[in-house]
């Protein structure tokens, strides 16, 4: 997929800048994978993201303030434990390196 990422590795920002965090987290007792970090150049890059994951996977996503995950940006919101697919999807088609991906278990 031809998308350009807002933190790129290649900029010149701090390490939690860079860094992708990904998480489970309970909501209404079903798990959901958490996505911080994750940051584009505008909003239709970020639509493109969400239907791309979305489609992929056969899953629900949405953008929410968990002030839990990041106090000042949203976060990306998939349904069901997909840390792993997602993780591959960004390294595949996003061009993220494995090292600025973290998993969090």
């Amino acid at each position: 997929m031809d998308s350009e990422l807002w933190n790129d590795t290649n900029e010149n920002l701090n390490d939690y800048d860079n860094i992708i965090h990904l998480h489970t987290y309970k909501i209404k007792k079903k798990n959901a994978t958490i996505i911080d970090g994750l940051k584009f150049i505008n909003v239709e890059e970020i639509k493109k993201f969400m239907t791309n994951v979305k489609k992929k996977l056969g899953i629900a996503g949405y953008e929410a303030n968990i002030e839990q995950f990041n106090e000042k940006e949203k976060v990306f919101v998939f349904t069901g434990d997909n840390m792993v697919k997602i993780k591959n999807i960004l390294i595949n088609e996003y061009g993220k390196s494995d090292e600025h991906i973290i998993i969090h278990y």
